[in-house]
Order: C-alpha cells, then structure tokens, then sequence
C-alpha cells in the first residue's frame, strides 16, 4: 500500500506537461511559497561528459534523479522518467525499456509522489519554439504529434501502466489560469489525499449489473461502485480496495474500461473517473459499507435506468463490452 497521507506529511511533486505550458513556473511558484526544493529538468549542456546519444542522456538522468524519491522529501521535481517515454511515443519511436517504468511505479508507490500533468493547448505554446530542438519543435506545433504527447499522459499512462497523474488544466474557459489558482488545486489535492477517481463496475456471469444506493447523508442516489485514488496508488490497486471496502469482497480482479470522464469534484478541483469492471458471482453475500443503504442485481438496461448520471450510464455500458 501507498504511505498514508497525513496534512503534516510532505510528499514529492513531479511536474509534467508539454514545453511552454507554465510548469516551471508553477513548479518554482509552489517551491518558494512551501519551503519545498525545486529541482529543474537535468540539462545535457550542464553534463561533465560530451552527450552523444541526447534520448539515452535524458532517460538514465531522469531515471537517476527518480530514483531519489522518499518519503517526505519536500521537492517539486521538473519532469521525470515519463518525460522520455512521452517523447518516444509521440514521435512514434520505441520507448525506453519497461523495467524503467516498472521501477518509477514502485517509487511513486513508495513515496507516495504526488504526479501532476499539466495540460494545455494551442493557446498555452511557447512563442519561441525555435529555441528548441527539432524533434521538440514537432511535438510543440504539429497537432497530431501534440495530441500523442499529451495522449501518453491522459490514456496511455493510465490505461496501460495504471498510473495517473493528477490532470491539473492550464486554462478555464479559454482564459490561462492563474499560477495561485493552479496552486490552490494542488494543495486541495494534497489535503484531501485524492488524485483522481475510480468507477467499478460489478457484473456477475448472467450478464446482471450491482448497483447501490447510496445512504441518505451522501445523497441517496443510485450508483456503481466509486472511490478516490490516494497518491502513490495505482489504479487497479486503488479499484480493488474500493470493492472491498464497499463490499467486503477481497480480491477482486479488476479490468480496466479504457474509459473516463471528468467532474467537479466536492474538494473544488476537476477529477477524473476511470472506470474498471469487475466480474463476481451474484450469490456471493456482500457487506455495504456505511456510505451504501442498499445493493440490488439489475439487467443492464434496468441499472442504466436507475443510476443517476450521465457517466455513469455510460460506465454501465462501456464495461459490458467484451475486450
């Protein structure tokens, strides 16, 4: 399990988004305003060494600078390891090795790394690109290579590996928002210890979908199964535990829908919802938690009906669909 959050605690920041969109500026803004270090992208003109190979370079420098995360440190690193596998896959090359991955994922859980990816857009570029590389000047300006990079984060990270950041939005409605506003997204992250969201959805062999209830002091609506991811947890992980906690099913396997949407959440800040299902015998007993008044077995079409929104009509669906 992730190290628990408590308001006291420090945990590492890791600030991603695309070149120009204001994370340096955020990163030194968050950093001087709460005593955290700030620790820019390793630069191959500052290397002690001539740097032949500038993709290797950057992949063992962020891979060396990740591997310092711990617990409690007070740092808001620029980048990391994921940078280099986000550069790959929007130039459609091959990324670096997956055991780099696999060994960032164990540090984020470790350390419980608060991974925040700062999203822009067209109107969030820098004016002069020319001071970039080549490559870094495609993925600034040419769309379709702007929309993979961007795409590694929001569906490829997530999808794939598990992992999600934080999706903090550069802009609102259409206007960039300010660097104390973005600030205040992050603490109220932090303070309520949840990154994004899980939606599980549970069906049992004869096709039929769980619903709940929820008690009357959340709202006694009808929904699937829903919970926030903590930091330093990954998604399934995170899906599992929401099943045993709102079930008293220890277990589960979870598999992801390869769907999500956003939300306002209750804190102030947007999240996103990724939606898992999960298949378990509908004869099983199961144990609500307090949060749940009631649970009930419903066809498909009977759940989609009796839950309340939107998304999570859509969740129902998406997670009917044989992969």
């Amino acid at each position: 399990m992730a190290t628990p959050y408590h308001p006291e605690n420090r945990h590492p920041l890791i600030l991603e988004g695309l070149w120009g969109v204001g994370k340096t500026t955020l990163a030194e803004a968050y950093a001087a305003a709460h005593g955290y270090a700030f620790l820019p992208e390793p630069r191959h003109d500052e290397a002690p060494e001539p740097v032949h190979d500038l993709d290797a370079w950057y992949t063992d420098a962020h891979a060396a600078r990740d591997a310092r995360l711990s617990p409690g440190a007070a740092t808001v690193s620029e980048r990391s390891i994921l940078s280099s596998f986000a550069f790959s896959y929007a130039l459609g090359r091959p990324t670096p090795s997956a055991d780099y991955l696999e060994s960032f994922k164990e540090k984020i859980r470790a350390s419980s790394a608060g991974l925040i990816y700062l999203a822009g857009n067209e109107r969030t570029l820098p004016d002069d690109v020319q001071r970039f590389s080549p490559d870094i000047q495609r993925i600034i300006t040419d769309p379709a290579t702007r929309a993979r990079y961007a795409a590694f984060y929001t569906h490829v990270l997530p999808e794939r590996y598990g992992i999600a950041p934080f999706i903090l939005d550069a802009e609102r409605d259409n206007v960039r928002r300010p660097v104390g506003d973005l600030s205040r997204d992050i603490e109220a992250m932090l303070a309520a210890d949840r990154v994004c969201q899980v939606n599980v959805v549970c069906r049992a062999p004869s096709g039929k979908v769980l619903v709940l209830e929820r008690s009357a002091r959340k709202g006694g609506f009808w929904q699937t199964i829903t919970g926030g991811v903590h930091l330093g947890e990954d998604l399934p992980s995170a899906a599992a535990r929401e099943v045993a906690e709102e079930l008293g099913i220890t277990g589960a396997r979870v598999h992801p829908c390869d769907y999500a949407y956003a939300f306002m959440g209750a804190e102030g800040y947007t999240l996103r919802e990724w939606v898992f299902s999960c298949t378990i015998d509908d004869g099983i007993p199961v144990t609500l938690s307090d949060e749940h008044a009631q649970a009930r077995w419903l066809s498909p079409e009977e759940a989609i009906s009796l839950v309340r929104f939107d998304t999570n009509k859509e969740a129902i669906r998406r997670a009917g669909i044989k992969r």
